[in-house]
């Protein structure tokens, strides 16, 4: 299989919304127009910035409403499409990287020129997909510097600098982020008081999917066995996330607390404490990190306790009933340990948690006299209207 291999740099990740670093939507570009005049594409091939393949090139003279544009122009059998490009102009640089293997996806590396400004100075490269089928976009940054300098009331200058350096095989619709060189420095005693409190940023290391029209981080790189994980998505947080991430995906206008639980009253096996996190005075998760003031802290167990959040089609607003139409071969357990009834969705790594205890059992029960693992077997709904009480992903 053909691979690309280039050169990655992504932003500084204090710039950004996180769920921006973990899913990127394509969105519509400017201008898509098909072509059937020959004579418009011989003049503009002529006057073409650069020539890529024999059905592939890129001009910065393309004439759409009286306002001159960028656009890379393509050809798919007889067919001739006009794609206005969100780049160009005299401060980018684009250069054409490749196809994906079945050529429905142009990769470009766009560099923009360094910007100093009222303390900041920045530089980048943006890196680009096009999708030459339904005429969209995604994009996020592939070299970005920046540098910011103040002075303290002392005139005593202070500056942070923020960068990060990884590398990237494309392979068909996948992107493989490796070796990742993340950087955040502040100058003296300065301190971000949401890193002390939430830990930091992690780098965007992981293998990154087209999926539909969205670019999705699939896994992360672990550090400590060197491997790439899994992330298994719940809403908009995800098993595999950082916890400092979690603070931009519902900041602070949501009126975010994470109040401190036992893990415990969540059916584990421990008196140490996980975090419900409640976004504008509704519990949403409860989510178990490491307790590392100032390190990366990563989401180790993720449970969904509000009905508004749907995983795989599925929320605790469900009853059973609801459970088993979807899902006519599910099987209700009792959790020995808990005294709690369960489903556990293998394919979709979804246990779906019900508080009860043998005074209102959901089902009716005999013992398993076959399988020593499984001490009882459901036999009966005795209550087909309970709803689900928590959802937790099993990684």
């Amino acid at each position: 299989m053909k691979k690309l291999f280039i050169i990655i740099l992504f932003f500084a990740l204090n710039t950004l919304q996180a769920q921006d670093r973990y899913i990127y939507e394509f969105e519509k570009l400017p201008s898509v127009t098909n072509i059937e005049d020959f004579r418009e594409i011989a003049k503009l091939k002529q006057e073409a910035s650069e020539i890529f393949d024999a059905n592939f090139f890129y001009t910065t003279n393309y004439q759409i409403d009286n306002v001159i544009s960028s656009a890379v122009v393509y050809r798919k059998g007889n067919d001739w499409t006009i794609y206005e490009t969100p780049f160009g102009g005299d401060r980018m640089f684009p250069h054409f990287v490749g196809y994906s293997e079945n050529k429905q996806y142009a990769f470009f590396q766009v560099e923009s020129i360094s910007h100093i400004a009222r303390g900041s100075e920045t530089s980048s490269t943006g890196f680009y997909i096009i999708d030459l089928v339904n005429g969209s976009f995604v994009y996020f940054e592939k070299e970005y510097y920046q540098h910011h300098w103040w002075f303290s009331e002392e005139n005593i200058s202070h500056h942070s600098i923020y960068s990060i350096k990884s590398q990237i095989i494309i392979e068909n619709k996948k992107l493989f982020v490796l070796e990742s060189e993340f950087s955040v420095w502040y100058e003296g005693s300065e301190k971000n008081e949401l890193d002390e409190k939430f830990g930091k940023y992690d780098s965007q290391s992981g293998i990154y999917e087209i999926q539909e029209q969205k670019l999705v981080k699939t896994h992360y790189y672990d550090r400590t066995t060197k491997r790439m994980n899994p992330i298994i998505y719940a809403g908009k947080i995800a098993l595999g996330m950082v916890l400092r991430d979690v603070t931009d995906i519902y900041n602070t206008s949501y009126g975010i607390e994470f109040k401190k639980v036992s893990q415990f009253v969540y059916g584990y096996d421990s008196e140490k404490n996980g975090f419900e996190l409640w976004v504008s005075d509704k519990p949403l998760y409860f989510i178990i990190a490491p307790d590392s003031i100032s390190e990366i802290r990563r989401i180790e167990h993720l449970t969904v306790l509000s009905p508004e959040i749907s995983v795989h089609g599925l929320n605790t607003d469900m009853t059973i009933k609801n459970v088993l139409d979807k899902y006519p071969n599910a099987e209700l357990k009792i959790d020995l340990f808990n005294d709690w009834e369960y489903i556990y969705l293998r394919n979709l790594n979804l246990r779906l948690e019900f508080k009860t205890n043998k005074d209102n059992r959901i089902a009716q029960y005999i013992l398993n006299e076959k399988d020593e693992n499984e001490d009882f077997i459901a036999t009966k709904i005795l209550n087909e209207n309970q709803k689900i009480d928590f959802i937790t992903i099993i990684k």
